[in-house]
């Protein structure tokens, strides 16, 4: 097992620190007291500003306390993540990532009778040989997590009201961008007004929770959106293995390609809401020796939405962003 140089100095430092403005600036300072060689080469602008006490947290803990106050009003799903490539660390907005890299994306062919002796080519180095899917959520699991629908009520003291914010998919599916544009929802609309789109939560927050609260900072439209992206990201999963390739990094978009193969069709047709664009994960570059030697990646993809390539498309909510 091995550890980085950073990781290990981070985990020896305490932050005991009060910050006042923009999180992503806090990001970038917070990762300079680090002081290793690594660097902090990307840093996703935040919206809002915002004071934040950090208590005596290593760097990558206040980071990731930090992770979860972050929004955006470009990109409303507001979910960033720190992680690292291989030109170094990035803190990044998950859908400006999707938004940025969908148009080019590393275009994969998924084919299961792909020989070794193939990936010499120049097609066999793009060539999915091994691809398995996560079981998704059932309907019940959507409905008890609000996934599709949330209500988020918070409360005003020093005004004296409540201040609500309600997330509907069938509403709001647009407001986001897509790794496929146009894209379509996982479930058809049948489901989602009959279950899904009936809300079924509410959360409550105190809008002044530390006094004079931040009135720029949108905890409801934040909590209810970044729900709904980050369980659409988490229910189409693919774990897939491809010829190395050192170009390819967390936060890029690959193409899926898998054809459907039927015997009512002369030719084959792409799978309808398997294939297309997936964002990157996580990324293992995996490296053998001796006589079987060779480098593969190992790769953990997601996906919010399917193609608008069914046949049916009137029974889906379609995004255009």
């Amino acid at each position: 097992h091995g550890i980085s140089t950073t990781h290990l100095k981070q985990i020896t430092m305490d932050i005991n620190r009060v910050f006042n403005g923009r999180i992503s600036d806090f990001i970038q300072k917070i990762f300079n007291n680090i002081n290793t060689d690594a660097s902090l080469y990307n840093v996703h602008e935040t919206s809002g500003n915002i004071t934040v006490i950090i208590p005596g947290e290593t760097p990558f803990e206040a980071i990731k306390r930090l992770e979860g106050k972050a929004f955006s009003t470009e990109h409303m799903s507001s979910i960033y993540r720190l992680f690292e490539d291989t030109s170094g660390y990035r803190f990044a907005n998950i859908e400006r990532l999707i938004a940025e890299n969908r148009d080019e994306p590393h275009a994969y062919v998924y084919n299961p009778n792909a020989l070794v002796s193939d990936q010499k080519t120049l097609q066999g180095q793009y060539t999915i040989a091994e691809l398995s899917f996560n079981k998704t959520q059932d309907l019940i699991e959507k409905i008890q997590g609000g996934a599709y629908a949330s209500r988020v009520s918070e409360i005003d003291i020093i005004n004296q009201k409540i201040d609500t914010t309600e997330f509907k998919v069938y509403e709001n599916f647009n407001d986001f961008y897509h790794l496929d544009n146009p894209a379509i929802t996982l479930d058809k609309t049948s489901i989602i007004e009959k279950s899904l789109n009936t809300i079924n939560n509410t959360r409550w927050l105190n809008k002044y929770e530390d006094g004079e609260r931040h009135l720029d900072f949108k905890y409801g439209p934040q909590i209810t959106r970044r729900r709904f992206y980050g369980n659409s990201l988490s229910q189409n999963q693919m774990s897939c293995s491809v010829p190395g390739n050192s170009s390819l990094n967390p936060g890029d978009v690959i193409n899926l390609s898998m054809l459907e193969l039927s015997a009512n069709k002369q030719t084959p047709e792409q799978e309808k809401k398997i294939s297309g664009n997936y964002i990157i994960t996580s990324i293992q570059h995996a490296y053998h020796k001796g006589t079987t030697a060779g480098y593969a990646c190992l790769l953990q993809c997601n996906k919010e939405s399917s193609r608008a390539n069914v046949t049916e498309l009137d029974q889906y909510v379609k995004g255009v962003r």
